[in-house]
């Protein structure tokens, strides 16, 4: 949040971020999605052009509390709400994106 909010390029934090929410799960099927959510990020924050910036604060902040309170189904449901979210902007950027070049 902070290098978000100092408008430096945040891209590395936000994937140090997703790791160790994975590796602190202990699930080893996320631990092995991680590459997959490394690649995502950059091409998320180039899909929206930046859109999601500030609905990431939020919902990484979320996250994070639910996860220090030990609130399983709270971090769950930030997460799903995240996700959901980023899913809904992106797809809107394509059906913009497409309609640009029509």
């Amino acid at each position: 949040e902070e290098v978000i909010l100092k408008g430096e390029e945040y891209r590395e934090e936000d994937i140090r971020f997703h790791r160790c929410i994975a590796e602190a799960s202990g699930n080893q099927i996320i631990e092995k999605l991680i590459p997959i959510i490394h690649s995502s990020v950059g091409t998320n924050i180039d899909v929206t052009n930046n859109a999601l910036v500030q609905s990431t604060i939020k919902y990484h902040r979320e996250i994070a509390e639910a996860i220090c309170n030990r609130d399983y189904i709270g971090a769950r449901n930030a997460m799903a709400s995240h996700l959901h979210d980023n899913r809904l902007k992106i797809i809107e950027n394509q059906h913009l994106y497409k309609n640009s070049i029509s």
